[in-house]
C-alpha cells in the first residue's frame, strides 16, 4: 500500500523493458517517487548508461551517456526524481526540489540491451548492482520529457501521492 521497499542488498524488480529495444536511437526518461528516504547511497532504478544514483548529499544521472550529470541535493533523499534526454546534445536530471542540472554536449552512448530494474541498476543481462533501500511509491519509463513536462509530472505525482496519503 505504501510502495515497494527493496532491502538494499539483493532485492530488485525487473521491468522487462530494454531501453535499446524500446527507445533505440530515440531518447527516453526514467523517474521515481521515494516516500521513505534511502539510508545508504543506491540506485533506485536503471540499467547500463541509463540510471539514477541517489547519494547522501547528491544525485547523479546517466541517460544514453557515459557522462555523469551531478546535482547537489537536500536531505532527506526522498520525493520525485527524473533523468531525461530529448536531444542528442544534452541530458538533464531533476532532484526532489524540482531543481534541474543539464549536461550540454553529454557524450552519447548506446542504450543497454539489459532490462531496466527497480531497486537497483542492471549492469548486464540481469546482473543488478548498487541496490537501493528507499521505498519506491512510483516508477516510470517514458519517451524523453522536457523540463516543463517533468515539472508538470512532478506536480501530478505529488497530488497522486497526497491523495493516497503516502506523500513526502
Amino acid at each position: 500500500a505504501n510502495g515497494y521497499l527493496p532491502n538494499g542488498t539483493n532485492a530488485y524488480a525487473n521491468t522487462f523493458l530494454s531501453p535499446n529495444t524500446v527507445f533505440g536511437s530515440g531518447f527516453g526518461a526514467i523517474g521515481f517517487y521515494i516516500n521513505q528516504a534511502l539510508t545508504v547511497a543506491g540506485k533506485p532504478m536503471g540499467t547500463l548508461n541509463f540510471d539514477y544514483l541517489v547519494g547522501t548529499t547528491f544525485v547523479r544521472g546517466l541517460n544514453k551517456s557515459a557522462t555523469n550529470i551531478l546535482l547537489s541535493a537536500t536531505l532527506p533523499m526522498d520525493g520525485f526524481f527524473t533523468v531525461s534526454r530529448i536531444v542528442a546534445t544534452d541530458a538533464f536530471i531533476m532532484n526532489r526540489n524540482g531543481t534541474f542540472a543539464t549536461v550540454l554536449a553529454a557524450q552519447q552512448a548506446g542504450y543497454a540491451s539489459a532490462e531496466i530494474v527497480i531497486g537497483a541498476t542492471n549492469t548486464s543481462t540481469l546482473v543488478p548492482t548498487s541496490y537501493s533501500n528507499g521505498r519506491i511509491a512510483l516508477a516510470y519509463c517514458s519517451n524523453g520529457l522536457t523540463q516543463a513536462e517533468c515539472t508538470t509530472l512532478k506536480s501530478i505525482v505529488q497530488t497522486f501521492q497526497t491523495t493516497l496519503g503516502r506523500q513526502v
